[in-house]
C-alpha cells in the first residue's frame, strides 16, 4: 500500500500507493490522504520515523481557505516536530545546471487562483505567485527547482518536442499541475485595466468585484474565490478555471457601465455600481 505505483511516461501525478499517497511533509517521510464529501473535509498524516500520525477535520467542502485540514496537519508538524525537522536534511543546489537553459522557463504558469511568473536576472531563476513576493528558485536537478523560504519546488514539463508546457508544483504534501499560459494577444496597459476596476452587480445578492495586482485583472463573486482573467480583446476576458468571458461596455462618456457576462450558453448584463 505504502509503494508508489509506476506511471506511464510523461504522466505526472502523486507518488501513490494502493490508496495512500507517499510524500515529505516539511521534509520529513510522510504517509497521508484526504477525504470529504458535501460538508465535511480531512486530512490524516502518518510520520512513520517519528512515530506520529497528525489528523484535521473541517466541517466544509470546500474548506475555508487559510484553514484547509492539509495545511493545519502541516502546522501541527512544524509544532511539535520543530526539533526533526530542523535536523532534516535541506535540498541541494546542483550546481552543474547551465543558467543559459533558464530562459525556457521563463513564462506565466496558470495556478488557477493566481499566476506564477518566472523571470531571468543576473543569471539568477525568479518566481513570483500573484499576491506573494518575487524569490529566487534553485536548481536541484533538470528542470526541478526549489524555494528555499519555503518547503516547496517546482518541476517544469516538457512535451515531445522538448518544450515547456507545465510546471508541476508541489508544497504541504499537495502536488498539482500549472498549465504554461500562452503569450497573450493583446496586452492591456495598467491604465486600461484600471478602467475595468470597480463592482459588477450580477444580482440583488451576488456583486463581481474587479480588481488590478499588476497587469492581471483579479475577478470574484460573491462568497466565491478570488480567479485571475485574461484579456482576448482591448474590453474582453476569460476565466481559465471555468468557460466564462465577460465584456467591459463603455457609455457615451467613455467610462466603464457594466459588464457583460457570457457563460453555459447564457448572457446577461451586470450594471457598474461602484
Amino acid at each position: 500500500m505504502t509503494t508508489p505505483n509506476p506511471l506511464p511516461a510523461g504522466v505526472d501525478g502523486l507518488n501513490y500507493g494502493f490508496g495512500l499517497v507517499i510524500s515529505d511533509v516539511e521534509r520529513l517521510p510522510a504517509i497521508w490522504h484526504n477525504g470529504g464529501l458535501q460538508g465535511w473535509s480531512s486530512n490524516l498524516v502518518w510520520l512513520p520515523q517519528q512515530r506520529v500520525t497528525l489528523v484535521a477535520l473541517a466541517n466544509a467542502l470546500p474548506a475555508v481557505p487559510g484553514v484547509e485540514p492539509s495545511g493545519i496537519t502541516h502546522e501541527l508538524a512544524k509544532h511539535f516536530l520543530d526539533e526533526e525537522i530542523k535536523n532534516a536534511p535541506l535540498p541541494k543546489e546542483d550546481k552543474t545546471i547551465d543558467p543559459r537553459t533558464y530562459y525556457a522557463y521563463v513564462g506565466r504558469y496558470d495556478y488557477a487562483g493566481g499566476i506564477m511568473t518566472v523571470t531571468v536576472e543576473d543569471n539568477r531563476l525568479f518566481a513570483q505567485i500573484t499576491r506573494q513576493e518575487r524569490f529566487e528558485i534553485f536548481p536541484r536537478g533538470t528542470d526541478d527547482f526549489f524555494w528555499k523560504i519555503t518547503d516547496s519546488h517546482v518541476h517544469f514539463l516538457r512535451n515531445e518536442k522538448g518544450e515547456v508546457v507545465a510546471a508541476q508544483h508541489t508544497q504541504n504534501g499537495n502536488i498539482f499541475r500549472a498549465p504554461r499560459l500562452a503569450a497573450a494577444s493583446f496586452e492591456p496597459t495598467a491604465e486600461q485595466l484600471d478602467a475595468y476596476v470597480g463592482q459588477y452587480l450580477y444580482s440583488p445578492l451576488a456583486v463581481m468585484t474587479i480588481k488590478r495586482e499588476g497587469t492581471q485583472l483579479m475577478a470574484q463573486l460573491s462568497s466565491q474565490p478570488e480567479f485571475p482573467i485574461f484579456p482576448v480583446a482591448a474590453d474582453k476576458f476569460e476565466w481559465r478555471v471555468v468557460k466564462a468571458s465577460v465584456h467591459f461596455n463603455k457609455g457615451e462618456d467613455g467610462k466603464v457601465n457594466k459588464a457583460v457576462h457570457s457563460q453555459n450558453g447564457v448572457t446577461f448584463d451586470a450594471p457598474k455600481v461602484d
